[in-house]
């Protein structure tokens, strides 16, 4: 995947970079989509551009909590963590990404595909 090879602060300036002119400064990544795939999520991704242009980015399960620790993060306003059925054997890794989201007050949007009402459960009691 694009954050794999170039690493996801790459991919995350690469989201948030204009197509025109080059800026000397990106606009501010205010928002992120968390998933194993985003790519799973064709509408979540045609919200997050409608709502929020290029100042988003995608981020995967494993390099959230790395990537809150930036300082590219201080800006960020929500996060959106989507997963499905395939997801749940990885609730605790989940959980971690909320706590520390909020723990940095960070809103968290929970979008869950196919997913069992126990760990629906379990996540929103974090």
């Amino acid at each position: 995947s694009t954050c794999e090879s170039l690493g996801c602060l790459g991919t995350m300036r690469m989201m948030s970079m204009s197509g025109e002119m080059p800026q000397s400064e990106n606009p501010a990544i205010v928002a992120c989509t968390i998933s194993r795939d985003v790519q799973n999520f064709d509408l979540l991704i045609e919200d997050m551009e409608a709502a929020l242009g290029e100042a988003w980015g995608d981020l995967g399960f494993g390099e959230t909590l790395a990537f809150f620790a930036q300082p590219e993060a201080e800006t960020l306003e929500f996060v959106a963590l989507a997963m499905d059925a395939q997801d749940e054997a990885n609730l605790a890794q989940m959980g971690e990404i909320i706590s520390q989201a909020k723990a940095r007050n960070i809103k968290v949007i929970l979008i869950a595909e196919e997913v069992s009402p126990a760990a629906l459960h379990t996540l929103l009691r974090q």
